[in-house]
């Protein structure tokens, strides 16, 4: 670290990089006279430079993010990226994803945006940070992901890797992606954590996960995941029209978007294409995944609580209702299924990090 920079010391924070956003946390700020989560969220793409962006100003919406070089490539990772891809970015879900230089651009970009919120201009020190993996994948891969993302980290800036901010993170903490839902369900929503049979059903961009449960006390036998999820509905209309889409993400969110709003279609080119012609193709998808998800839970009946969460929860939980009515009276949505992971990865931090401490 330099120390003649007064360096920011954040004592906790999360991030929950996905296949297709990426959410982060940093801390907790008062906001309307209530102390809450503070978090954000940023596309999952991390392109390759091509060129230095001298053309890039500051305060251009392209220059919203950083630039990250591993391995000799830079990346740019952040909010503005949409001005950087090149337009044909394919989007695989592969078991070490967490491994990848991609993934860990994503995870510096996040960091961009809590040294920001933290006003670290250029050092700053994250003493706790927490991560989340599928269920497939967190045995593999967990040991692996947490000492990366311990040490330094460089985060840059345009025009010949200007030192925008230093980031020295201390203590990694890798958990099962769908405890951060129950976390904060169980214990960030309510004073006790809940009672009973629970299963958090994970409606991610690449997988589902699914999390069977006992007042926080894991089954694991019953609990896994399934490496299909909203991408694969969204790759499953694409193959149906134009496979070549499937590598184009601005048309894969179109009709990402479309089908999680129950939308009657969507459009590319002034072409409207209605989603009723491809919902046997999508259903196809989705109960693939649940039927995963069913074998493996086994028996329901002793389920009190299912909670449903995720970017996709509201297609997965209207596909649940259809075709496990039984289940309808102790399914819910997640209120705040976008960001109920990574809150929950905050209040696992701060946990670790009293701690640790």
């Amino acid at each position: 670290m330099h120390r003649d920079m007064k360096t920011t010391v954040l004592a906790s924070c999360a991030v929950d990089v996905g296949y297709a956003n990426v959410k982060y946390s940093s801390g907790r700020a008062h906001v309307g006279g209530q102390v809450e989560i503070r978090t954000g969220v940023f596309p999952a793409l991390a392109p390759v430079l091509s060129n230095d962006g001298f053309q890039i100003r500051g305060d251009s919406p392209a220059a919203d993010g950083t630039v990250v070089t591993l391995g000799g490539t830079r990346y740019f990772s952040g909010k503005g990226v949409h001005f950087h891809a090149s337009g044909s970015e394919p989007r695989t879900v592969p078991s070490n994803y967490c491994e990848t230089d991609e993934y860990m651009a994503l995870l510096c970009g996040a960091l961009h945006y809590i040294a920001k919120d933290a006003g670290a201009n250029h050092s700053m020190v994250i003493e706790t940070l927490v991560l989340g993996l599928p269920l497939s994948t967190w045995r593999q891969h967990h040991k692996a992901l947490a000492a990366r993302a311990t040490g330094e980290h460089v985060l840059g800036t345009f025009g010949g890797g200007d030192l925008k901010c230093l980031v020295h993170v201390k203590h990694v903490t890798v958990i099962v992606q769908p405890l951060g839902a129950l976390y904060h369900h169980g214990i960030g929503a309510s004073e006790k954590p809940m009672a009973g049979w629970t299963m958090v059903v994970d409606a991610g961009g690449g997988t589902l996960d699914w999390f069977v449960s006992q007042r926080m006390q894991p089954n694991w036998p019953r609990s896994g995941a399934h490496n299909k999820s909203m991408l694969a509905c969204c790759y499953a209309v694409a193959d149906q029209i134009n496979p070549d889409w499937k590598d184009q993400i601005e048309i894969v969110n179109r009709i990402d978007f479309a089908l999680r709003n129950s939308s009657d279609h969507f459009e590319v080119q002034g072409v409207r294409y209605p989603l009723d012609k491809y919902r046997a193709a999508v259903e196809a998808v989705l109960r693939e995944s649940v039927n995963k998800m069913m074998a493996s839970v086994n028996k329901t009946d002793n389920l009190d609580y299912i909670l449903v969460t995720g970017g996709a929860a509201g297609i997965f939980y209207t596909f649940l209702c259809d075709n496990y009515p039984n289940l309808k009276p102790v399914m819910h949505v997640d209120p705040d299924n976008l960001y109920a992971n990574v809150k929950g990865f905050q209040i696992a931090a701060e946990l670790v990090h009293e701690e640790v401490r």
